[in-house]
């Protein structure tokens, strides 16, 4: 990987020297700007993943120029660096939107420790306010990826369910990981080192389901050569995990009913009741309050499965999670495939953030691993590795966009205005200019002409 590349703005010649020197000898490749209008100038020709910033300046006031160079590199972490330990109350604005402050006096090893930390921030973290919980987060529930609002609410749920014996009823759309959420719920629960036993009600024949289920007598039936143990019973002491219960024939239905309120199943064949001590997961699909008004499904085993139910939301709901769910992926495949690639550039990045995923989490790792095994060589994954369907999809995008600006008769003026505006949240600035045929640097001056700062809402 190459070295991050800092930059570090400031008007005080010593002071540059000796933090390039500690920074240059701990593989950070460095540029130094001595005057917030060159940072600016630097940075809309570079990138950089880090920059220290002087507010004493004299050529732009210390608030002024963040919020300038936030907006034209808001992919750059930018860290606050003051000549004293007194921090001047004015400047309290600037301390909540920095990502880290440090003195110039502090021991160098504080400061690669800041360094990290933003670097991290800016890599893993996608901008997520939650940041902090990440490692936390992490350490609890390695098996999902997601550190949306919408996820880690719903691990929150997870952990003051788990400890129960209460049915869980989890719904959403294919794809949405609803089997790796109750695994979650399997392993934070006092049955944790006891059976874990997946059954997809929809992959069973019919005519087989209820012998997979309950198990069978020997020649209970044709083929029944010896008796055979159900998944209720392999699951005994554990967690059972029926997922798309929604596919569950009607006439079964009573008997999974029985089995969760009498925790007592028949097998095939059998008269013998055998008694279990399990807990049920259920997931589903479709919506069973529907199926329920439409005679598929049974209200009172609706109800008996829908104790506590947990809503999935689909990744188009979360798109913050696109991000680190796709760098997850990235890793996976990379690694199968002995390939050195170390993440995906941001233009590859917004073309993921904006396409709805209707197969959720599922489609995107298909989707990831095609772009990974495509991919030659090492580097960073590029929109040229991404599947064609995105492409196109972004192609469709710009197109409807022209033609509306054509239908409202927009000169070339109004049209960048209002291009800026809408594509402003999902883009890159380099990429934006990119894709107006301008460089950063006008991009960068249109915006103070319009008043267009780059992370705020625009008016319509």
């Amino acid at each position: 990987m190459p070295p991050a590349k800092l930059l570090i703005v400031s008007s005080d010649k010593s002071f540059r020297q000796v933090l390039r020197d500690i920074l240059a000898n701990e593989d950070f490749s460095v540029l130094e700007a001595d005057s917030g209008k060159k940072a600016i100038r630097m940075l809309s020709e570079f990138d950089f993943e880090g920059a220290f910033c002087d507010l004493n300046l004299s050529d732009l006031p210390g608030k002024k120029m963040l919020e300038e160079l936030q907006s034209l590199s808001p992919d750059t972490s930018f860290l606050i660096v003051n000549a004293t330990n007194l921090i001047d109350s004015s400047l309290e604005a600037v301390r909540r939107e920095a990502q880290a402050h440090f003195s110039r006096r502090k021991r160098k090893e504080g400061l690669f420790h800041t360094i990290e930390e933003a670097l991290e921030r800016s890599r893993g973290s996608g901008g997520s306010k939650q940041g902090g919980d990440k490692k936390e987060i992490e350490d609890e529930f390695p098996e999902i990826i997601g550190r949306s609002k919408a996820i880690t609410d719903i691990l929150d749920i997870i952990k003051k369910v788990a400890g129960s014996k209460s049915t869980v009823l989890l719904t959403g759309s294919s794809g949405t990981g609803k089997e790796l959420f109750a695994k979650a719920i399997h392993c934070h629960s006092p049955r944790k080192d006891k059976p874990f036993v997946v059954v997809n009600c929809g992959a069973i024949p019919e005519h087989l389901l209820e012998s997979e289920l309950f198990g069978h007598k020997k020649g209970a039936f044709t083929n029944a050569v010896s008796s055979k143990k159900g998944l209720f019973q392999e699951a005994n002491e554990g967690t059972l995990f029926l997922d798309e219960i929604g596919e569950l024939p009607f006439e079964l239905q009573p008997k999974i009913l029985r089995a969760i309120e009498e925790e007592e199943i028949r097998s095939v064949g059998s008269n013998e009741l055998i008694k279990l001590n399990l807990r049920i997961l259920a997931a589903t699909n479709k919506d069973l309050e529907e199926e329920v008004k439409n005679g598929k499904f049974r209200e009172d085993l609706f109800y008996r499965l829908n104790v506590f139910p947990i809503h999935i939301p689909p990744l188009k709901a979360r798109g913050e999670d696109v991000r680190i769910i796709a760098e997850h992926f990235v890793q996976k495949y990379a690694s199968e495939s002995s390939k050195d690639i170390q993440g995906i550039s941001p233009n590859a990045l917004a073309m993921l953030k904006n396409y709805p995923w209707p197969g959720n989490v599922r489609e995107l790792e298909n989707a990831i691993e095609q772009a990974v095994l495509l991919h030659d060589g090492d580097g960073y994954l590029e929109e040229a590795d991404l599947p064609l369907f995105l492409e196109k999809r972004e192609a469709e995008r710009k197109k409807r966009f022209v033609k509306e600006a054509l239908d409202k008769r927009l000169s070339i003026e109004e049209y960048t205005r209002e291009f800026i505006k809408r594509f402003e949240s999902e883009y890159s600035e380099k990429k934006l200019a990119q894709l107006l045929g301008i460089n950063s640097k006008t991009l960068w001056e249109k915006r103070q002409r319009w008043n267009l700062p780059r992370g705020k809402k625009q008016p319509a």
